[in-house]
C-alpha cells in the first residue's frame, strides 16, 4: 500500500515528487525504464541529492571545495527552481 501524496490531496495537482513511491518499487522489481519515466527530473537530480545529504553529514566533505558548492545557496536554489518547473511542467503535460 502507497502512502497518500498530502499535496495531490489537497490541491488534486501532482508534486514534483509523485511518482516516487511508485518508481522505487518499479526499481526493485526491476522495471528501470518505468521507474525512471515515473519521475524522471528526481532520478536526474538523484546524484545531487545523494552528495548534498553526504555533506549534511559529513564535515570532512562539507569542508572540500566540492562540498561547499554542493551545499551552497546557489546550488540549492538551482535544484530548488528546477523542482518548482517540474512541478508546473508536469501538471501541464
Amino acid at each position: 500500500m502507497m502512502l497518500p501524496c498530502l499535496f495531490h490531496i489537497l490541491t488534486g495537482l501532482d508534486c514534483p515528487f509523485c511518482g516516487m513511491q511508485r518508481a522505487v518499487v518499479a526499481l526493485f522489481e526491476g522495471r528501470i525504464h518505468d521507474a525512471f519515466m515515473l519521475n524522471p527530473v528526481v532520478w536526474i537530480l538523484m546524484p545531487y541529492l545523494i552528495a548534498w545529504t553526504v555533506c549534511g553529514f559529513s564535515k570532512k566533505a562539507r569542508a572540500t571545495e566540492a562540498g561547499k558548492a554542493i551545499i551552497s545557496d546557489r546550488a540549492i536554489a538551482i535544484v530548488g527552481v528546477m523542482l518548482l518547473a517540474w512541478g508546473i511542467v508536469r501538471n501541464i503535460i
